[in-house]
């Protein structure tokens, strides 16, 4: 547990605009940029280069855990079948393509650097730790759809709880599909902001397991009034068929 005056250990934060990494600006603007929680604050924020640390590591010997970081990266990029580190360079074979990291699709290049920023800050706080199973931490990350197709929209809350089984994961989105692979024993809270009570919290206790995207819209995660299409002028023309 932590006190209340006791810093939170390993915590981390994630701005909806993660598409930077360390090595695209100056070392003077990068030094402000790269704290673990400067990204949810301010749109410029710089994430830790993974490619560098790969990099590092091939200099230090440390082939293992370069193996698993490279499979762990894999598995949570819907489109990256191989990492390869090639001389200086780090490619990546996305749909059949070899390219480096700024060729890659938006949603690869923000799991690429905010996984990659995540992966080098706490294996740094937890030097004993050489599986990433075994890192523990609490991340917040602010709009998980950014960036992400609405397949992987709705995988992908899943596929980091399964990679990262000791880290509390705290993220906002204004998307339904990442309620649809949220694991087992979320906890759903809604923020509300208005001029008399400033901001709330509130917890919803409502079984996502069995419900489509149209009752989300309509529950009070969303409270979408009607979710016809503003075209529409005739209810009995709307297509219900699978």
């Amino acid at each position: 547990s932590i006190g209340a005056n006791e810093p939170a250990r390993n915590l981390l934060a994630y701005g909806p605009a993660r598409l930077s990494i360390q090595g695209e600006l100056s070392m003077d603007r990068e030094r402000g940029q790269i704290s673990p929680v400067y990204s949810v604050l301010y749109q410029a924020g710089n994430l830790r280069n993974i490619e560098h640390w790969l990099k590092d590591l091939t200099l230090e010997g440390i082939f293992l855990r370069i193996e698993k970081v490279k499979q762990l990266l894999v598995d949570l990029m819907p489109h990256v079948t191989e990492i390869e580190l090639k001389g200086k360079n780090v490619l990546y074979r996305e749909k059949g393509h070899w390219v480096p990291a700024h060729h890659l699709g938006s949603g690869h290049k923000s799991i690429l650097a905010m996984i990659g920023d995540m992966l080098i800050r706490l294996f740094e706080a937890q030097p004993e730790v050489t599986e990433p199973q075994a890192l523990k931490g609490i991340v917040l990350i602010d709009e998980l759809e950014s960036h992400l197709h609405p397949r992987w929209q709705r995988e992908f809350p899943q596929k980091l709880s399964q990679t990262f089984p000791l880290v509390q994961f705290i993220a906002t989105t204004h998307s339904v599909l990442p309620f649809l692979g949220a694991p087992e024993g979320s906890v759903f809270l809604k923020v509300s902001r208005d001029e008399k009570e400033g901001t709330t919290v509130e917890r919803l206790d409502i079984d996502v397991a069995n419900l489509l995207p149209n009752s989300l819209l309509t529950s009070p995660l969303f409270e979408l009034d009607s979710i016809l299409s503003k075209q529409n002028q005739d209810f009995s023309k709307l297509h219900t068929a699978d």
